[in-house]
């Protein structure tokens, strides 16, 4: 198993997996996975096993907040969920981001999804507002 950094010629994988993760996950508009491996390469990491990518999770700066970092999506196949994958793509993409220097990372989960609600628990991410569709959780580090 290994963790890597999206190509972007794997933006309709990516495509797939997160047409799998719905309803839990909202659905992006074509063209948004390739746009992302284009312009977030280093915050764009892949889960692969056996050479098949299984998961992703993706995320980007803030531009109105210096210093915020957004995760917007995580996906992991069904067959594969539960299994530690969110975790380990959770510690890559938090690795990534305090190694640029990043103050916070904030992200947005529905409020039917429990298991996106444990997995930003886990990581020390609290609720800091909400939506019509669901909570923002946010964690802010010291990166000095």
């Amino acid at each position: 198993m290994t963790i890597r950094k999206v190509k972007i010629k794997e933006a309709p994988i990516i495509a797939r997996i997160a047409a799998n993760c719905s309803p839990s996950m909202r659905p992006s508009v074509e063209g948004t996975y390739e746009y992302l491996a284009r312009c977030f390469s280093n915050t764009f990491f892949v889960y692969e096993k056996d050479d098949e990518i299984i998961g992703f999770i993706v995320g980007f700066p803030n531009t109105a907040e210096l210093g915020e970092f957004w995760i917007y999506q995580c996906g992991i196949l069904n067959k594969w969920r539960g299994k530690g994958i969110g975790s380990e793509l959770f510690t890559a993409i938090f690795d990534a981001v305090k190694a640029e220097g990043y103050k916070s990372i904030r992200s947005h989960y529905k409020f039917s999804n429990t298991h996106s609600a444990n997995l930003h628990k886990k990581f020390g991410m609290e609720i800091c507002g909400q939506d019509e569709r669901g909570y923002f959780v946010e964690i802010i580090f010291n990166n000095d």
